[in-house]
């Protein structure tokens, strides 16, 4: 998380960031906010990712119906950059943080 915030003061206008939980759990390591739009971004420990580690996101996406959320992102320990759904894009850790790869 902090790799990716180092990253976005390099940016002229660089965006808010909050974590959000609610009361049931559900949660989103990163929120960037910037230009009315919210970044949602989940941080994973782990190689193998399925539809249940977009739980947070679905959770944000769905309490935020009258926001402008962009397509999500899952940066993890995996090797492959890939869509878990719709609305979730999962993106190795070391891509994000070393060669700014964009994601399919």
């Amino acid at each position: 998380m902090n790799e990716i915030l180092r990253q976005t003061i390099t940016l002229k206008m660089p965006p808010q960031a909050y974590h959000w939980r609610t009361g049931g759990g559900a949660e989103v390591d990163l929120i960037l906010d910037r230009d009315g739009k919210l970044y949602p971004i989940e941080i994973k420990c782990k190689t193998n990712l399925t539809k249940h580690d977009t739980r947070g996101l679905r959770a944000f996406r769905e309490t935020y119906k009258k926001k402008q959320v962009m397509t999500g992102l899952i940066v993890y320990a995996g090797k492959d950059c890939y869509r878990l759904d719709n609305n979730t894009i999962a993106l190795p850790w070391d891509r994000a943080a070393i060669t700014g790869s964009n994601p399919p």
